[in-house]
């Protein structure tokens, strides 16, 4: 059996055949945290029963728990969290409220170089947030049927998700074969993960680490209009930098959702990972293969 992070010792579980957890009191319930660990959950699962503990359009930094939500939560039968962050707080309050919830680390194993979202933006990475989700339910679950549905789950996943890693690489060689620029600007590091893909990147998130003459150098290919787009991320403060190369060389934002939760206007709209992430590799397409 794989390890799971738990606080108090590895405790196994079994399935119904609904899919629901066997517990007197949980229902079978399972809580998650941020939205692409709770999508590649429920995408796995396919029960009504997965839930984040955070609400639309939370801004989870600031977003705190009260004592009826912990008991609540910690009243379930899995909580499944990335402990690469200070959720591994939550899961402390969690455990220390039921001693026999289940509580799984997707994040084990994964590192991130430059930024925790590089997690979920990245294609490969994503891809092993999925893996270990997946090999986690398995190692609690008994009823063979919610197995098989769970790896069959996770082949049409795993196909979807490398089509979206193969299309990255894709741009970035076709671009290069072409003799088209490759460059990508972006004023987060949240997106400096593209250069493993293949692309040249330009980040403005500490501007005091560039150059005057790379500066000179950015500003001008801004007004010869050989740059263009900026990406960042969706409902970020502009820079002053990135403000100023809107308003004297009419430089455009691109917008990334980063999805540490989903907005209601997501909701209403039905986008989920998916679709959300198509978007962006399209837009970086338009801007590369323009």
């Amino acid at each position: 059996m794989k390890k799971l992070l738990l606080f108090f010792g590895i405790l196994c579980i079994g399935l119904l055949p609904t899919g629901c957890v066997n517990n007197k009191t949980a229902k079978g319930k399972i809580y998650t945290t941020i939205y692409p660990i709770t999508f590649i959950t429920n995408y796995l699962y396919a029960s009504e029963n997965v839930n984040s503990i955070y609400p639309l359009d939370a801004d989870i930094e600031n977003y705190r728990l009260t004592d009826k939500q912990i008991n609540e939560y910690a009243n379930s039968e899995m909580f499944i969290y990335n402990g690469l962050t200070n959720e591994k707080e939550i899961a402390k309050d969690f455990i220390n409220s039921n001693k026999n919830l289940v509580i799984i680390d997707a994040s084990s194993g994964i590192n991130y170089q430059h930024a925790l979202e590089e997690i979920w933006l990245s294609p490969n990475n994503f891809l092993m947030l999925a893996k270990n989700i997946k090999e986690y339910l398995i190692d609690n679950l008994e009823n063979q049927e919610t197995i098989r549905n769970i790896e069959s789950n996770y082949k049409k996943l795993e196909d979807e998700i490398s089509i979206m890693d193969a299309e990255l690489r894709s741009i970035a060689k076709e671009a290069m074969e072409n003799n088209k620029p490759q460059t990508l600007i972006i004023s987060s590091n949240k997106f400096k993960y593209l250069e493993k893909y293949g692309f040249e990147i330009i980040s403005l998130d500490k501007t005091e680490n560039i150059s005057e003459n790379n500066l000179n150098n950015l500003k001008n290919n801004f007004k010869n209009e050989k740059y263009k787009y900026i990406l960042a991320p969706k409902g970020a403060e502009n820079s002053e930098l990135v403000n100023s190369l809107i308003n004297e060389y009419k430089a455009e934002v691109i917008s990334v959702n980063i999805m540490y939760t989903l907005s209601k206007d997501d909701e209403t709209k039905n986008e989920n990972y998916l679709t959300l992430m198509n978007t962006y590799i399209d837009n970086i397409r338009s801007i590369i293969l323009k």
